[in-house]
C-alpha cells in the first residue's frame, strides 16, 4: 500500500542532536526528581528504623575507664 503525502512523515529520520539539545535545558528536572526520591526514601529509612528499633544493648561510658597504673618514666 503506498504512503499517502500526508503520511511521508513516518519514513523520515529522528535528528538526534536536535532533540538532544531541546532537551538539554530540562536536564534539572530529572535531577531534581532524582534527589527528591533520594530524600524520601533516606527518609522512610530512618522513619522505619527509629520505630522499629528496640531498646539499647550497651552503653559505652569512658569516663569510667581505668587509668593505666604504670609509668614509663624513669
Amino acid at each position: 500500500m503506498p504512503l499517502k503525502r500526508d503520511e511521508a512523515f513516518w519514513k523520515e529520520g529522528m535528528d538526534e542532536k536536535r532533540f538532544a539539545l531541546c532537551c538539554i535545558h530540562k536536564i534539572w528536572i530529572c535531577l531534581a526528581a532524582a534527589l527528591a526520591g533520594a530524600v524520601f526514601a533516606a527518609g522512610i529509612y530512618l522513619g522505619v528504623r527509629q520505630l522499629t528499633m528496640g531498646p539499647k544493648q550497651y552503653r559505652s561510658d569512658t569516663t569510667s575507664a581505668p587509668q593505666p597504673s604504670m609509668s614509663f618514666v624513669s
